[in-house]
């Protein structure tokens, strides 16, 4: 099962096609007459921009709205909402914002995340381009089987 998503989801997710996935330059610009007025730019913004960016590999992207988030106090809904910056940080080598993310995400109830952060981990330590050793070493201290 995919982290983050019940049952139902994850067995509806078998629909989806990920190549649609479009990264256009120009966001589109729905009539402000039928939506209304953009609103402010929140956490869920920033979790969809850096979850998007995950998906076509734009670490860099990810890194920087986390820097923006991060100076302006802004916090996940939920704890695996910062499963993308976690895994920019790391492919990154930026192990203090990892740690940082870890803290946030075991807060509370650890043990309710900890096989989202493992399947994250694991999922980063297939790319043979990404430093395992670093890798290994958070699979390890996240007691990842």
């Amino acid at each position: 099962i995919l982290p983050n998503l019940d049952d139902y989801q994850a067995a509806a997710s078998k629909m989806t096609d990920l190549s649609l996935i479009r990264d256009s330059k120009v966001p589109a610009s729905p009539p402000i007459e039928i939506v209304g007025e953009e609103p402010s730019h929140e956490w869920c913004y920033y979790f969809e921009k850096a979850d998007l960016a995950r998906q076509l590999g734009n670490w860099d992207e990810v890194i920087r709205l986390g820097e923006e988030i991060f100076s302006q106090g802004k916090v996940a809904r939920i704890p695996t909402e910062w499963l993308p910056f976690l895994e920019a940080y790391l492919r990154r080598g930026l192990t203090s914002q990892a740690d940082t993310i870890l803290e946030f995400m075991k807060k509370d109830q650890p043990e309710k995340y900890q096989n989202s952060i493992c399947y994250t981990l694991k999922r980063i330590r297939k790319d043979l381009s990404v430093d395992q050793e670093l890798l290994n070493k958070y699979v390890a201290m996240n007691l990842c089987k």
